[in-house]
C-alpha cells in the first residue's frame, strides 16, 4: 500500500514538472494565410516566459517540393515575464517556389523541446508547355532547321494550353529584324542563320521566353525525309553497279597478269635452250 501511494505520489510530482515545462515559454507565430508570386515570405513570432530562461531555438519556413534554407540556431536570454519579438524571413516566391501549403515554425531545442507552428499557402503562376517548330509544309507534316536559298519557311508553335499570347521577333543573317506572329511562313532568301525569339504568355502562367536558330543553305536539300526514303533503291543499285565494275577491273587485271607471266616464261625457256644449243654446238666444233 505504502509502495503503491510512493509511486501515486512520484507520478503526480512529475506531472506537474512536466506542466511547467511545457508551459515555462510559450510561443505565438504570426504569419499571413497566402503569399503570391513576387512576394517575400516571411512571419514574426513572440516568445514569452515565466522565468529567466536561457534558450536555444530554430525559426524556419519548409514548403514541399520547394528549396529549403540552411538551418540556423539562435539563442537568448529570455526575461521572466518579459516579450521577445523577432521577424524570420524565408525569401522570394519566385519559379523555384511550388504552389501548395507551407510551414511556418519556431522548434525550442533547450532547455527542453518543444515545437509551435503555423500553416499558410503559396500562390504562384502555373507552367506550361511551349515548342516552337519550323516545317517546310502548312501542317508542319515536315519539320526540319534547315532550309534552301529561296524556299518558304513555315513558322509554327505546340502548346499545352490553348490560345497563349505569343510575340516574336525574327533576326536575319544580315543582322535586321522583324517582328512577326505565329504561326506565319517567310520567304528565306537570304543564306546564313536566322535567330527567333519568342515571348509566350498566358493569365495564370509562367510567361516562356526562348530562342531558336534556323539555317538556310544555297542550292537544293539533296538530304530529305523524301530524297531518303525515294532514293535509297536507286542508290543501293548505284552503289551496286560500282562495286561490280570494280570487281571486273579487278579480275580483268588479274588475268592481264596471268598472260604476261606465262608468256614471260615461254620466253625464258626458249632463251634458255637457245642459249644450251649454241654451247652444244661449240662443244661439237672444238672437238674437231
Amino acid at each position: 500500500m505504502v509502495t503503491i501511494f510512493k509511486k501515486s505520489i512520484f507520478a503526480f510530482a512529475f506531472l506537474i514538472l512536466f506542466l511547467n515545462l511545457t508551459s515555462a515559454i510559450s510561443i505565438d507565430i504570426f504569419v499571413e494565410p497566402v503569399f503570391y508570386e513576387g512576394e517575400n515570405i516571411n512571419f514574426s513570432y513572440q516568445m514569452l516566459s515565466q522565468q529567466d530562461e536561457f534558450v536555444k531555438y530554430i525559426a524556419n519556413v519548409k514548403c514541399m517540393d520547394s528549396p529549403e534554407p540552411l538551418l540556423q540556431i539562435e539563442e537568448i536570454n529570455l526575461n521572466a515575464n518579459e516579450l521577445f519579438f523577432e521577424t524570420y524571413t524565408y525569401g522570394v516566391v519566385d519559379k523555384n517556389v511550388k504552389n501548395g501549403n507551407c510551414i511556418a515554425s519556431v522548434s525550442v531545442l533547450e532547455p527542453f523541446q518543444m515545437s509551435f507552428s503555423e500553416i499558410f499557402e503559396v500562390i504562384t503562376s502555373l507552367d506550361f508547355s511551349f515548342t516552337p517548330l519550323f516545317c517546310k509544309d502548312s501542317s508542319c507534316n515536315e519539320k526540319t532547321k534547315v532550309f534552301s536559298q529561296g524556299e518558304k519557311a513555315y513558322l509554327d508553335y505546340e502548346s499545352s494550353v490553348e490560345n497563349p499570347l505569343v510575340t516574336a521577333i525574327l533576326k536575319y543573317p544580315d543582322e535586321s529584324t522583324k517582328e512577326i506572329s505565329l504561326p506565319t511562313s517567310i520567304r528565306v532568301n537570304q543564306i546564313g542563320n536566322y535567330e527567333l525569339e519568342i515571348v509566350a504568355s498566358k493569365e495564370g502562367y509562367k510567361t516562356i521566353t526562348k530562342k531558336e536558330i534556323f539555317g538556310v543553305i544555297e542550292g537544293e536539300i539533296y538530304i530529305g525525309y523524301e530524297d531518303i526514303s525515294g532514293n535509297v533503291e536507286l542508290n543501293i543499285e548505284n552503289s551496286s553497279r560500282d562495286i561490280d565494275a570494280r570487281i571486273l577491273s579487278k579480275e580483268n587485271l588479274k588475268s592481264e597478269n596471268i598472260f604476261y607471266w606465262i608468256g614471260g616464261l615461254v620466253i625464258l625457256t626458249l632463251i634458255i635452250l637457245m642459249i644450251r644449243i649454241i654451247i652444244k654446238n661449240k662443244n661439237k666444233n672444238l672437238e674437231f
